[in-house]
């Protein structure tokens, strides 16, 4: 959880797109993260109960999403993280990424 002054300490995931991003920023890459399949299809998969709620546990204290490397994001791999964190997020379904907030660099 966050404490007094100070954003190092605030429950956040990291997530690259690239393997070298991830590294470097001590993260995930999207695909892993998110079990996203490679190649990403065109239309949206669920995911099974298992691994939703294993995402939900490990998303449970979490406000910030942070993706690096931003312009490596195609719209549809944006796509799929939006559905999957409202996927994640049910009682924020109809926020933009299930109401994280996510900060892209």
């Amino acid at each position: 959880m966050s404490q007094e002054g100070g954003v190092e300490n605030l429950p956040l995931r990291q997530v690259a797109v690239t393997a070298n991003g991830a590294f470097n920023f001590i993260g995930s890459t999207l695909h892993h993260l998110f079990r996203i399949p490679i190649p990403t299809p065109n239309n949206y998969v669920v995911l099974n109960v298992i691994d939703r709620h294993s995402l939900q546990l490990e998303f449970q204290d979490v406000i910030y999403l942070i993706i690096v490397e931003i312009s490596l994001v195609g719209p549809g791999l944006l796509r799929w993280v939006d559905l999957r964190c409202r996927e994640i997020f049910p009682l924020s379904a109809r926020e933009p990424f299930g109401g994280l907030n996510v900060i892209v660099a």
